[in-house]
């Protein structure tokens, strides 16, 4: 069930496109009203995130706690940043995603929301995972445990 579920969230924007583009002509809604989902997931999930900041602990102090049960104040602080950084990145990818719904063409929104705004998620958990590491270099796990060694060989060798 649950790896079906996950084939048709990854298939949704080349669905709603197909759908868009060849299917629903008598359909009793405005076809475009779906173009805007992707938008409200990303409003979602800034809500969520911008709450978690009013309400602490925050969102990704939250998910941090999963793995170490307790973090230093500087880790709290680091964690407060990032769930920023998420949240100015939903508010931004939303609002790209409202533009392209209203304005651009079907194949645009398709690419966007089915490829290009995943590939953006990626690339900041990238990021924010190497510098986390780079900061805070006591995580454990064994992908954790291979980049700090590599880690620590570079700063030596910067050194």
């Amino acid at each position: 069930m649950r790896r079906r579920s996950t084939i048709l969230f990854l298939l949704y924007p080349f669905l709603v496109y197909a759908g868009l583009r060849w299917g629903f002509p008598l359909a009793p809604v405005n076809q475009n009203l779906f173009l805007f989902f992707p938008s409200l997931v990303s409003f979602w999930m800034l809500g969520a995130f911008a709450l978690s900041l009013r309400r602490p602990p925050s969102m990704i102090e939250r998910f941090a706690r999963l793995q170490v049960s307790s973090l230093s104040p500087q880790e709290r602080t680091y964690c407060e940043r990032v769930t920023k950084v998420w949240a100015v990145f939903f508010l931004l990818n939303g609002s790209l995603s409202v533009w392209i719904a209203a304005k651009g063409s079907l194949g645009l929104w398709t690419a966007y929301n089915g490829a290009i705004s995943y590939g953006m998620v990626a690339g900041i958990f990238a990021v924010e995972y190497v510098w986390r590491h780079w900061l805070f270099p006591r995580q454990t796990g064994p992908v954790s445990a291979g980049l700090c060694r590599f880690l620590d060989r570079w700063r030596n060798n910067a050194a």
